[in-house]
């Protein structure tokens, strides 16, 4: 794999979901592709982009490579990415834009299939961020964790990636709540979490035992010593008060980069003060703020408004690594990427490893400064 990646691409092939449901994402990783060859000082390989996903991903992956490609960046949607390994035709060097598991062990032979040494995947997928909180906490000195996700799959996800990292590390889930989509109270499901509701279900029944209203003051459970929420920003608005209303603030909070909309709003935010969460420098670190790329980009397509800035940090990360991947394969090294320090595992998978953040006066603030890429 590691000569197969050392070679500079000469033409490069983007393919990208441009339907409907994927256009403005595409639209994203495609401008911060373009940005990166573009601001590049060294040799430009031809780029040509194909409309390419999961019900034509086999024919456009022949056709880029029919039209000289010699190196494959995509596809993006997890299904084409699937549907193309099992096909069996990986031609030449590709990195695909999301992961699937073990896809060397499951993709049958055929011919021009070297997918030892020609497919490389990089993804920007939440269950590596769950599975990095859980092992930020950790060693942070947590072993008890609360969790509270969405009653979803995306939150099922999350809670099995999390939970089962935080196990094997030792710790123990003490409680798992997941909130409805169209919930309207949000204080129900922090009573349960916190055993609240059983509290005062026994002082109800005390109360009618005793036949006379007595003073009662609930008491959260002690078994617990970190909280770890997973859920978007709107829902973290309204989740964070409320832990804090039932006296939960002394337990710390985690979260991934799903709680933060990546637009600055200091209003908005400061309901989820305190919260510790794990972010992309494209996004987080000032100093990524105003680089002249990102400058670029504000200006021309008004990235520091979409909700989609992480795709194109992605796009730009994509474009970047590209020659670095024979050097990344040896695995004692890194690339300082836009949406993290990355690094390639022996199935040829990209981890990333983002930066840590607190909201302070509703603004992320970064820990660890010193180590940011």
């Amino acid at each position: 794999m590691v000569d197969q990646a050392n070679k500079q691409p000469g033409k490069i092939a983007l393919l990208l979901p441009f339907n409907a449901q994927y256009k403005e994402a595409s639209n994203a990783i495609r401008d911060g592709f373009l940005a990166a060859w573009y601001e590049s000082s060294a040799t430009r390989p031809v780029i040509k982009i194909y409309n390419a996903d999961n019900q034509n991903i086999i024919d456009v992956y022949q056709t880029a490579v029919n039209d000289g490609a010699d190196f494959v960046v995509g596809p993006l949607e997890k299904e084409a990415v699937a549907t193309l390994i099992f096909s069996g035709r990986i031609l030449v060097r590709t990195l695909a834009l999301n992961q699937i598991d073990n896809p060397v062990s499951t993709a049958p032979a055929g011919p021009g299939n070297h997918l030892s040494s020609q497919l490389f995947q990089f993804g920007l997928l939440p269950e590596d961020e769950a599975r990095v909180a859980a092992e930020r906490a950790w060693f942070d000195g947590h072993a008890n964790a609360l969790i509270i996700t969405p009653d979803s799959n995306w939150g099922d996800r999350i809670f099995n990636a999390f939970s089962s990292r935080w196990t094997a590390l030792g710790g123990r889930v003490i409680e798992h709540v997941r909130i409805p989509m169209n919930v309207q109270d949000y204080s129900k499901p922090v009573k349960q979490l916190l055993n609240i509701d059983n509290s005062e279900q026994r002082a109800k029944q005390l109360t009618a035992a005793l036949r006379r209203n007595i003073e009662f003051e609930p008491r959260y459970r002690r078994d617990a010593d970190v909280i770890f929420l997973a859920s978007s920003s709107a829902m973290a608005q309204q989740l964070v008060p409320q832990l804090r209303y039932f006296r939960a603030d002394s337990f710390p909070t985690y979260s991934i980069s799903s709680i933060y909309t990546g637009k600055y709003d200091p209003e908005a935010n400061s309901d989820i003060n305190n919260v510790i969460f794990s972010d992309m420098p494209w996004v987080i670190d000032p100093e990524r703020e105003y680089s002249p790329l990102q400058q670029t980009l504000n200006k021309t397509w008004g990235q520091s408004e979409s909700p989609y800035r992480r795709l194109y940090a992605f796009g730009i990360d994509a474009y970047r690594i590209l020659p670095e991947l024979g050097r990344l394969y040896t695995q004692s090294e890194s690339f300082q990427g836009e949406s993290g320090i990355l690094k390639l595992t022996e199935q040829g998978q990209v981890k990333r490893q983002s930066v840590w953040a607190k909201f302070l006066n509703g603004a992320p603030h970064l820990l660890d400064a010193g180590l940011t890429p």
